[in-house]
């Protein structure tokens, strides 16, 4: 005979989890291209009196860099001609900044449930068991 029992089965399963990291991306912008001038300034200085000499003074400022372009342009003639003119334009220099930005991932975790599953498991009994002797009487 059987009886039946109830058995704990372990079922590993899998879920995506989505999980943030950062990545660095560079990217590229115009600047102003830039260049270095230096400016004399007289300044008076008196030596002795009623003596003044002059001193030289010398500093850098930045300015931008232009550089000339031509462009044609229609200027009035008796008849029309092209003509080059110039013009200015300001320099630009590319420069790369890196930042950081937020990108997603998913990862795999694996967890363990229990489901209850019924199993039939084999019960001893004990059977009485009768024996028939004979005997013979004289």
């Amino acid at each position: 005979t059987y009886q039946a029992r109830m058995n704990q089965v372990p079922q590993v399963q899998q879920v995506r989890i989505p999980r943030t990291y950062m990545e660095q991306q560079a990217y590229q912008y115009q600047v102003p291209q830039m260049t270095y001038e230096t400016q004399t300034q007289q300044i008076p200085r008196t030596v002795m009196v009623p003596q003044t000499t002059m001193e030289t003074y010398q500093y850098q400022t930045q300015k931008p860099i232009y550089e000339t372009k031509y462009r044609t342009v229609r200027v009035p003639k008796t008849t029309y001609e092209d003509v080059e003119v110039p013009y200015q334009e300001q320099v630009f220099e590319v420069k790369e900044q890196t930042v950081q930005v937020p990108r997603m991932t998913e990862e795999y975790q694996s967890y363990t449930t229990y489901a209850n599953q019924t199993i039939q498991e084999p019960v001893q009994v004990m059977v009485p068991h009768m024996q028939t002797v004979n005997s013979i009487q004289q």
